[in-house]
């Protein structure tokens, strides 16, 4: 139905009229760098008249800055959320790895709900319906949403072609990781066959043996995996997990384990990688499936090279380590422990999980 300017009064304010029958109508009617914007809009008619024009005169001018800012950036106003993601993933400094995780994550759970849709249509609606289509996950894996949103709509918002992000705080998954680790029965035991089937195993393969050892040590497989000689300090006895190369994409400090160390200095340097693939030396090892059988097949069955971290957490906090040190020996940020200890000491406090690892060794 076409909008007659005919049934709308002047007010004092340009490019705004109210409706001459009804008081809660008003009419936007007004140009920007030669291009006309007509558009109704109507406010709560429970509100009294002076109350209604001040909420219209707001809107307009929310209005009127927004087209300002469309025409000053040139935005492209179609642009979907597929176009956005396809950007930021090659915007994004992360590891191979993680970049297939974040493609994967997306084309199955985001992909099918707004990725059609133009940056500007998506609202907070849209984000709770994935949050609900994706609440049989684990949280780990639910957290991945919010990862991949948050920064599609802040470059949408930088860009200044959305103004607010849809993505709230109610989408947001909230973790608390040391309560997800699977607490593991006879732990103690166990992480003595696990350690003695590392070394006992891979005697000969002193590069297999650090690398298993840093996962024995909380580390995981990406960060182990794409550790460089530069990043060893054997000097100062510690090492350093860069950036991007890990979950929190924050440089990483931590105490480099005697054993680790001993096994380093016995590997040959052919490469910027220390565990350099023997196919590609520019690049780490793709694949350690055939190692974690070896260790299985002389160990527990449930063994797996991330299986560690949680092997850790209860055989350590068992000999007594708070949870604070735990938290920093895995890399984690957000446990409320963690947020108590400033700038996150992993260092020293892997000096801590080191001594009750030596004493549960014997």
């Amino acid at each position: 139905m076409a909008i007659l300017l005919s049934d709308y009064l002047d007010t004092k304010h340009k490019g705004l009229f109210i409706h001459k029958s009804d008081s809660s109508k008003f009419l936007f009617n007004f140009r920007i760098n030669g291009k006309a914007t007509r558009q109704v809009f109507n406010a709560n008619p429970a509100h009294t008249k002076a109350d209604k024009l001040k909420t219209a005169y707001m809107k307009l001018e929310e209005l009127k800055g927004a087209k300002v800012r469309v025409e000053s950036s040139g935005a492209n106003l179609v642009a979907t959320v597929d176009e956005y993601f396809d950007r930021l993933q090659l915007m994004t400094e992360r590891n191979e790895e993680t970049q297939k995780a974040y493609k994967l994550h997306y084309e199955r759970y985001i992909k099918p709900t707004i990725g059609k849709l133009k940056i500007t249509s998506v609202t907070p609606i849209h984000i709770s319906t994935i949050t609900a289509l994706t609440k049989h996950l684990a949280n780990s894996t639910r957290q991945k949403s919010t990862a991949i949103l948050v920064p599609i709509f802040r470059l949408a918002i930088d860009e200044e072609l959305i103004q607010f992000t849809p993505v709230k705080h109610i989408h947001k998954i909230k973790r608390k990781q040391l309560e997800e680790k699977k607490v593991i029965s006879n732990a103690e035991t166990k992480y003595r066959e696990v350690y003695k089937a590392i070394n006992d195993v891979f005697a000969d393969n002193h590069k297999i043996r650090a690398l298993f050892l840093f996962g024995f040590y909380g580390r995981r497989k990406t960060e182990t995996l794409h550790l460089k000689w530069s990043d060893i300090d054997f000097k100062n006895e510690s090492y350093t997990i860069r950036g991007a190369n890990s979950k929190i994409n924050t440089d990483m400090s931590f105490k480099l384990p005697p054993d680790v160390k001993a096994a380093l200095l016995q590997c040959e340097h052919f490469s910027s990688y220390i565990f350099a693939s023997d196919r590609d030396p520019s690049k780490p090892i793709s694949e350690i499936r055939e190692h974690v059988d070896k260790i299985r097949a002389v160990t527990v069955p449930e063994y797996n090279f991330h299986w560690m971290r949680n092997l850790s957490v209860s055989a350590l906090s068992s000999m007594g380590v708070e949870a604070i040190h735990l938290s920093a020996m895995l890399g984690h940020t957000d446990t409320a422990t963690v947020k108590q200890y400033l700038s996150l000491q992993r260092e020293s406090s892997s000096v801590h999980t080191l001594d009750a690892s030596k004493r549960l060794l014997g």
